[in-house]
């Protein structure tokens, strides 16, 4: 259950386990399939794919939340399963709501993995906060640019993954950019250095690598892990790579 239905996850690994749980929160456009690849190379842990309120098969707000808003759909899907304290993962638009989860609710989180956080200065904010729109997919030419955005993110991924990436990104209909206005109100700064619990940045070659790179430095005691060649799609490509850097600081 969450505030506005229903929210929709993906469970793998074993059904009885003594590691603490990981939820893995995704970046938009797409849903916790994002993380299929990764929950396959951390089979031996409970992983736990939440899709954000809107996207995948979790029902949409009825109107755009605050980015707290979203933390607490997660926070009562986590409830729903018995999940009291959990690892957190989240990448780009998720690792903004995993941020807001660890500072606001620091007794749900015991390790922190942030990955492509988008902490923003204030002339980023204002350009992206320009751009803002629904999505009209009836549009002409609509449909086939976000095709053609999948084939330029992920070049190196089979052709059945694009396509499921692609059926995914579609789902949050016209109201993708609500997530997003959500975190350019948000004050990100105040909530990074807010978190108490031990937290892993990834910096990968990708477009938000500056902005993550910022935003580790505002972590109190963050652990920077500098992973150079790892792309967009470094958690496809490279899941078992990662998944092994992760594993390793969730056990520490």
């Amino acid at each position: 259950p969450s505030p506005f239905g229903q929210t929709h996850v993906l469970r793998a690994g074993p059904a009885r386990s003594r590691r603490t749980p990981l939820v893995l929160l995704h970046l938009l456009p797409f849903s916790g399939i994002w993380w299929r690849p990764l929950q396959m190379a951390m089979a031996s842990r409970p992983t736990f794919a939440v899709d954000l309120a809107g996207s995948g098969g979790s029902d949409p707000p009825p109107a755009a939340p605050p980015l707290a808003g979203y933390a607490d759909a997660v926070l009562d899907a986590l409830d729903g399963l018995g999940l009291k304290r959990v690892d957190l993962a989240g990448y780009h638009t998720g690792a903004a709501v995993a941020a807001d989860i660890a500072a606001r609710r620091p007794e749900r989180v015991r390790r922190l993995v942030l990955a492509g956080i988008p902490l923003f200065d204030a002339a980023e904010n204002a350009a992206r906060a320009a751009t803002l729109a629904p999505r009209d997919y009836g549009a002409p030419g609509v449909l086939a640019a976000r095709w053609d955005q999948i084939r330029t993110w992920f070049p190196a991924l089979p052709l059945e993954r694009q396509l499921e990436l692609f059926a995914e990104s579609l789902r949050i209909g016209a109201n993708g950019h609500r997530p997003v206005k959500a975190i350019l109100d948000w004050d990100m700064e105040s909530a990074l250095k807010a978190i108490r619990a031990p937290t892993l940045v990834p910096v990968l070659d990708e477009s938000l690598k500056a902005n993550t790179i910022a935003a580790a430095g505002l972590i109190p005691g963050a652990q920077r892990l500098d992973l150079p060649g790892f792309g967009e799609d470094a958690f496809d490509v490279r899941s078992g790579e990662i998944a092994g850097r992760i594993a390793a600081f969730l056990a520490a």
